[in-house]
């Protein structure tokens, strides 16, 4: 999936909405993913470190998350775990500024069928998922929306709405429709409305379906101007927070990276397709929560599910990491791909750039 968003995202606008596959491979043991770091933190560490948002940044957040979950359902994909712990923050180097949220982790997105109740898989986070996922009812990328609602309502009050003392507790709450209460006065009627009409017991009703229409229509976005998002004209609000954790990231004692070049042995080629100068690598071994080094890696772990990368938490080789006093050190981050072909690499595995035909 990340593959497909990586061939036809390029040269487009919509792929700063998503982490980028920059590479992958396997061999007979793991399959490796690099990805571009998205160092600027995530949305729940900036909820925890901020308190509540103002409609205003809500606004912003909320509008950059309702075009992502757009472009993956017109493919028909679901995403099915969105949560502020899947939302990162750029960090303004692979970006076209700090502060952009962009979409990570794909380990439970899955493909609809037409009639759009296709998926039964009872999967996600509590608190975020929608009633005809708990129930096992049958549902599709309408359970994105429900996730959309819990999300804004936590940005406004650092809650989620059906959140109980247990995970049963709270899928109960779910299923149910029994919602924690906050005062009317904290919230816009803007800001209930869209809450509400995404947090509609029925996918069918629910805001972002075909009977409610498009949530950029919604009298909470009135006024907003999606075209200045879109082309990367606004400052996002947190931008100044967001380069600095990027920047401490970088500093991170464990966070020494080589160039592509040296990655030898290991699954990783000598050549591959040229992406750009100073594209940023995560690779493997930093958890994404750990000093805001989220969003990328060369994991060793085959676990789709993993935050943020493909890894299982395992470092890599000594072999992968450079010397902390030499020019591949922790401050070596920027990294330019030299990759022009695909070659077959060591013991029969192989490497691929986006754009390669696997």
């Amino acid at each position: 999936m990340l593959l497909l968003l990586a061939r036809e995202s390029r040269g487009k606008a919509d792929i700063n909405l998503f982490v980028q596959l920059v590479a992958h491979g396997q061999d007979s043991a793991c399959l490796q993913l690099a990805m571009t770091a998205v160092l600027g933190g995530e949305l729940f560490h900036l909820l925890q470190e901020t308190g509540a948002m103002s409609e205003a940044d809500v606004q912003f957040y909320a509008a950059n998350l309702v075009m992502a979950l757009q472009h993956l359902h017109s493919r028909g994909i679901a995403y099915r775990d969105l949560k502020g712990e899947n939302v990162l923050l750029s960090g303004g180097f692979t970006h076209a500024a700090a502060g952009w949220p962009v979409l990570a982790d794909f380990g439970l997105a899955n493909w609809v069928q037409q009639d759009g109740l296709s998926l039964q898989t009872f999967c996600g986070t509590p608190a975020f998922m929608a009633p005809e996922v708990a129930a096992q009812n049958g549902h599709g990328t309408a359970a994105d929306w429900w996730s959309l609602g819990v999300l804004l309502y936590q940005c406004l009050t650092l809650r989620t709405p059906f959140e109980g003392p247990t995970a049963h507790a709270t899928i109960e709450n779910v299923i149910h429709g029994r919602r924690v209460q906050v005062p009317a006065s904290s919230l816009s009627e803007g800001a209930r409305d869209i809450i509400d009409a995404l947090l509609h017991q029925d996918p069918a009703e629910r805001l972002g379906g075909p009977l409610r229409g498009d949530p950029r229509t919604h009298p909470f976005f009135w006024g907003f101007d999606f075209t200045q998002v879109e082309k990367r004209r606004m400052t996002p609000p947190h931008a100044v927070r967001c380069r600095a954790r990027a920047v401490a990231a970088t500093r991170h004692p464990s966070l020494r990276l080589p160039t592509l070049l040296e990655l030898d042995p290991g699954p990783w080629t000598q050549h591959t397709r040229h992406l750009g100068p100073h594209t940023q690598l995560h690779l493997g071994g930093v958890d994404n929560a750990g000093a805001g080094a989220g969003g990328a890696g060369a994991g060793a772990g085959a676990d789709a599910g993993a935050d943020a990368g493909a890894g299982a938490g395992a470092p890599p080789p000594p072999s992968l990491w450079g010397d902390p006093n030499g020019p591949h050190g922790p401050h070596a981050i920027t990294t330019t791909l030299e990759l022009d072909r695909m070659e077959r690499g060591p013991e029969g595995s192989t490497v691929q750039g986006p754009g390669a035909v696997a």
